[in-house]
């Protein structure tokens, strides 16, 4: 109830304070949400959160307003949020779209302002916001200012020797404002217009005037219709004519004419038509006959008499060159090369500027220097010994009159040296097939033949291949050889290696028959190698005869069947295997290892190379051996030599599980056989020696009767007092100290049993006594210490042990907290005794036990000497005796 009530009472507090969104969930809680007061405090909040809402779309606030409709959502749904979501979503659409259009209408103004058109992007601003108008119109009157300045500084700079520049200048201020006033730009283009006329006028020459004239409309085009650049133009086309008229020389006339060409300069019909007949016949090269021939019609039509006899006379000379250029090309034609460059060279003398002729002589010579180059080509494989390629070259040069008796002459001698290379590659043939080639020496002499004949001729289309052959029968008899020798050694491994590659030779010799014979014979030491390896149960040599057999067999059929026969054995061999190998497993597994020993030796007689075979070998020749090292284990037991059956047993490797459960008997066994089962001495370096009893009850009393489990040489009865250790449920461990025949005192008290506490003082008979300790609360072992000098096994400090347990722990350590205190030590370590009743040590820092490392914990025996986190000790048996 009171927690209801706190959390209504701050959703209240929260809509007091305006915060609308954090009272609705807290008013949302599942503990409060469906009482009365929640339910107004969340009504209250929304109406708060979707005004404030409203009010921010108002105000344009869209990213506070989308964020808070998205909790509102979330914390109070319903009709009215979702009618504000769908606002805030059209809200958003059209700010969207404001921003496209406006980054629509700024590029437009960009792309506007770059191209001058400042009229225009005024006129695209006018329907933008105020804001941003008000921000766009100074860059369009920035514009215009610059505009207007550099087009009075054009005007201002409007002198004949600066008119180019001026003109850069109003071409730049006109790509700023295309729309400048009109009254300053028709000023400054009259100035400039002027300027340009006086700039033509100061030209040394035609030529110049006519490039100054285009250079100054191309920068300004619009200075051709402002006065005086007509009048200018007219004048420059009249000197132009005058110029034409007098010509000396077509060439000459036709520069000034493409000159006036390209400055445009008004001529009539005719007089354009003659301009355009000069261009044409100044075009690089000599001119055509037709192009003279228009010329010299079109000057005479406007009087430039001089230029039209220039045409007329060019035009005969032109006539007479095309009749030598007519049989040039025909002797060109008929391979008549040198002919053919004779009348060019004539031709050139005369006209040297005639391009086309001049390359026509190029390729000419071209022509003549391939037909030497091929020539040349011919003789060098002739004399390096490629006669199919001397035949080819020569054969194609004996129509050329030139060269041809000397292609002839090489085309005879190639011929020749072939058909002595063919009639030479016939005779080794026939010699390999004879007797002349029974032997290794003839079969080399044979290739020696082959040699010189490929000295003759290198391109022989045979000759490569029948060498090759040769060669491979060569390198198979000369391995064959060393096969048979490996044969006579018995080394058959050779003959294994050998196989494959004198059956990969056979498709490359000519013919088979001399190495056949030597593969039979290699192949009947194979059947021999493999038919002991299957014997001896070498089952992988097995199958790699049975692979070469295989492959002998297109030498001789019976090589394939008897490799088949091997691999069935094989096969049921290793079937064999697998049952005999399953068989000793089951017997292992039964603890039967002699059993499981002669199956392994049958199996590995019929397959010796069986890795799980071995391998399971080996695993029982490890049993046999750690079978054997027990077996010595308990023969040293029997002897009474316990510290060395204890050093046998700890040097054992892993145990496999079979011996675990003997080797750990055996430890139990010596454990006892030593005596550490009922009560040891623990010797410490520098901590002295304890006498550690275990077990739940101890008999205290003389030593001359034996019946004590601690005989004390005192004035005491034989079993004097016992000491019982028990387990209370509310007092956990407790020791009581019991009389039994003698007289027992506690703190001068009299009694039949006492529950000791620490710091009790017992006292046994008249002489007799001891102090009672709990050394430390981490253990349940206890201390007593005798006193006026009475000792036990030359120690007076008895630990009496809660025996099977850590929390019966002997603590050995640097501080008071412990059981046997050590100055020197660097940390704690713990003697205690396993739910088994094995003696173990433990340390964090780890040690080492005969100087065999440890970590953690681990067992130890008597006569082990321990070392660990700075503290030395060993456990030495002890049983009580007269």
């Amino acid at each position: 109830m009171f927690d209801r009530f706190i959390r209504l009472a701050r959703a209240k507090k929260a809509l007091q304070e305006q915060r609308f969104l954090d009272a609705l969930q807290l008013a949302n809680d599942p503990l409060i949400a469906s009482d009365r007061r929640a339910e107004g405090i969340r009504e209250k909040a929304s109406q708060a959160v979707v005004a404030r809402i409203r009010a921010r779309l108002d105000g344009g606030d869209l990213a506070t307003a989308q964020a808070e409709v998205r909790r509102l959502r979330q914390l109070d749904p319903g009709e009215v949020v979702e009618q504000l979501d769908a606002l805030v979503t059209e809200r958003a659409a059209q700010r969207r779209q404001s921003d496209d259009r406006q980054e629509t209408t700024r590029a437009e103004f960009r792309r506007l302002l770059d191209a001058g058109e400042l009229d225009a992007a005024e006129v695209l601003i006018a329907d933008v916001d105020e804001a941003t108008r008000e921000a766009l119109r100074p860059r369009i009157a920035e514009r215009r200012a610059r505009a207007e300045e550099l087009a009075r500084a054009a005007g201002s700079h409007a002198e004949p020797d600066r008119v180019a520049a001026a003109i850069d200048e109003f071409a730049r201020a006109h790509s700023i404002d295309r729309g400048l006033p009109e009254r300053l730009r028709a000023d400054v283009l009259a100035r400039l217009a002027h300027a340009a006329e006086r700039s033509c006028r100061a030209q040394p020459d035609l030529p110049q005037a006519l490039a100054h004239f285009r250079s100054l409309v191309d920068r300004l085009p619009a200075l051709r219709d402002v006065a005086p650049t007509p009048k200018l133009a007219a004048r420059l086309a009249t000197d132009v004519h005058a110029a034409l008229r007098s010509a000396q020389a077509v060439a000459a006339a036709a520069a000034l004419a493409r000159a006036a060409r390209d400055a445009d300069l008004p001529f009539d019909e005719p007089t354009d038509r003659a301009i355009a007949a000069v261009i044409a016949c100044g075009a690089d090269g000599r001119p055509a006959a037709a192009a003279l021939a228009q010329l010299q019609d079109a000057a005479a039509a406007v009087g430039w008499s001089r230029l039209a006899k220039l045409a007329g006379d060019e035009l005969r000379d032109a006539n007479v060159g095309e009749d030598q250029l007519t049989e040039a090309r025909q002797l060109l034609e008929r391979g008549e090369l040198e002919s053919a460059r004779a009348l060019f060279v004539a031709f050139l003398a005369e006209h040297p500027m005639h391009a086309g002729v001049r390359k026509e002589l190029e390729l000419v010579d071209q022509g003549l220097a391939e037909l030497d180059r091929g020539l040349a080509d011919a003789r060098l494989a002739l004399r390096s010994g490629e006669l199919r390629t001397a035949c080819t070259g020569a054969m194609r040069l004996v129509g050329s009159a030139r060269i041809a008796s000397e292609a002839q002459q090489i085309l005879a001698e190639a011929r020749g040296r072939m058909a002595l290379v063919d009639q030479g590659l016939d005779e080794v043939r026939v010699a390999l097939h004879g007797r002349a080639a029974a032997t290794p020496e003839g079969v080399r002499h044979c290739l020696m033949r082959l040699e010189e004949l490929a000295k003759v001729q290198v391109d022989h289309q045979e000759l490569p291949r029948v060498q090759a052959a040769v060669e491979a029968e060569l390198d198979a008899l000369a391995l064959c050889e060393k096969a048979t020798a490996a044969l006579q050694r018995s080394d058959i491994e050779a003959v294994l290696l050998a196989l494959p590659e004198l059956v990969a030779a056979r498709p490359n010799l000519l013919g088979a028959e001399r190495i056949d014979a030597r593969l039979c014979q290699l192949g009947d030491a194979v059947v021999q190698f493999g038919d002991r390896a299957l014997a001896d149960g070498y089952l992988s040599r097995v199958q790699r005869c049975a692979g070469m057999l295989q492959q002998l067999e297109p030498v001789r059929a019976d090589f394939a069947t008897r490799a088949d026969e091997w691999q069935q054995q094989a096969r049921a061999r290793r079937a064999s295997v697998d049952s005999l190998l399953t068989k000793a497993r089951a017997r292992l597994a039964e603890r039967d290892l002699a059993d499981a020993e002669r199956l392994v030796e049958q199996a590995l007689g019929e397959w010796r190379e069986s890795a799980d075979v071995r391998a399971f070998g080996l695993q029982l020749q490890r049993l046999r051996r750690q079978s054997d090292t027990l077996e010595q284990v308990a023969t040293l037991a029997e002897e009474k030599d316990f510290l060395a059956a204890q050093q046998k047993l700890a040097g054992m490797p892993d145990v496999p599980p079979m011996l675990r459960t003997r080797v750990y008997d055996m430890k139990q066994d010596l454990a006892r056989a030593q005596g550490l089962e009922g009560a040891f001495l623990l010797r410490v370096d520098e901590g002295g020696e304890q006498l550690v009893m275990r077990g739940e009850s101890v008999m205290l009393g003389n030593v001359r009767q034996s019946s004590a489990d601690l005989p004390v040489l005192a004035n005491l009865a034989g079993r004097h007092a016992s000491i019982r250790r028990s387990m209370s449920f509310h007092g956990g461990m407790q020791d009581a100290i019991v009389a039994e025949d003698g007289d027992v005192r506690v703190g001068g008290e009299q009694t039949s049993r006492h529950v000791l506490q620490s710091g009790d003082k017992v006292r046994l008979g008249p002489a007799l006594g001891f102090v009672y300790e709990r050394p430390t609360s981490r253990s349940l072992t206890s201390r007593i210490t005798l006193q006026s000098g009475f000792q036990v096994a030359g120690t007076d400090r008895i630990l009496l042990m809660k025996d099977r347990g850590r929390d019966g722990r002997i603590l050995i350590g640097p501080g008071r907290d412990t059981h046997v205190t050590v100055a020197g030590a660097t940390g704690e370590v713990e003697v205690f005794a396993s739910n088994t009743g094995q003696m173990r040590v433990a340390c964090e820092q780890g040690g080492t036990i005969d100087g065999v490392a440890f970590r953690g914990e681990h067992p130890i025996a008597a006569g082990q000497i321990i070392e660990a986190a700075g503290v030395s000790f060993l456990l030495l048996p002890w049983r009580p005796s007269v």
